[in-house]
């Protein structure tokens, strides 16, 4: 009768584990999605903004081309340093 008992609480408790395991790899796959639509929320507007420069300025082609290199470091350099995180 113990041993019944003993693989009962056994199998209860490693079913709270695993379920506990469950809802924090729930927890951290939402919070990558939800960073993930920040940055592309974050890009979009990056973009608008781009593009409004650009147009109330009257940019000739050779500025617009520098205007995206830059952005280019930056997203790169943004990069390099989520590798530290």
């Amino acid at each position: 009768m113990t041993f019944i008992c003993q693989d009962f609480l056994y199998l209860i408790i490693r079913g709270l584990i695993m379920s506990k395991e469950s809802d924090v790899t729930d927890l951290i796959n939402a919070v990558r999605e939800d960073e993930r639509k920040s940055r592309a929320v974050f890009y979009a507007v990056r973009l608008h903004s781009l593009i409004s420069k650009i147009t109330s300025e009257q940019m000739e082609r050779p500025e617009i081309v520098q205007l995206v290199e830059g952005e280019i470091e930056n997203i790169e350099h943004q990069a390099q340093e989520w590798n530290y995180v």
